[in-house]
């Protein structure tokens, strides 16, 4: 019996990359798309199913707000580290414990050995930082399929990077 995974999926190949990565282990995967920003996401390529929750109004209190106060008060903001903490790995872990699936995964660019995050396989595309805030005692069961690559994709024109901050384009 295959096990079942939920993946974020943001719309960008990094996170298609690392669904396909798991379908192709065996995994049962369903996609979820936490739609944070007004701007449409499609997923008509991803080879699994993809649902959408609205975190909008969450994401502006958690993380937008976070962000403007931190600079008003002189403190360069990391709004990546916050959005993990108090919406992504939140929200999916409440999706997986719903619908008593064991495990969740992000296209991260990271490693978890033993219960530590690490640094990715390629430095290049590290994310490991983004994800220091994280307690993995209290989530799931995270896969990081893309932290083992070692390859970087070359990516479409249409390309949409998940490095860098995604509100402010």
């Amino acid at each position: 019996m295959k096990k079942a995974v939920i993946v974020a999926v943001s719309g960008g190949r990094d996170s298609q990359w690392a669904g396909e990565l798991l379908l192709n282990q065996g995994w049962e995967v369903y996609g979820l798309h936490l739609r944070m920003l007004d701007t449409p996401v499609s997923f008509p390529s991803y080879p699994f199913p993809v649902g959408v929750i609205d975190v909008r109004d969450k994401f502006h209190s958690e993380v937008i707000d976070y962000f403007i106060e931190s600079y008003k008060r002189g403190i360069t903001p990391n709004p990546c580290i916050i959005c993990n903490l108090k919406i992504k790995y939140s929200e999916l872990a409440r999706i997986a414990q719903e619908k008593g699936i064991e495990y969740i995964a992000t296209g991260h660019y990271a490693r978890i050995k033993e219960g530590k995050i690490l640094r990715a396989n390629n430095p290049h595309k590290d994310q490991s930082y983004f994800l220091c805030a994280l307690n993995l005692q209290k989530l799931p069961k995270i896969l990081l399929p893309l932290g083992e690559e070692t390859s970087i994709l070359a990516p479409p024109p249409s390309y949409r990077s998940s490095q860098e901050v995604c509100f402010l384009k």
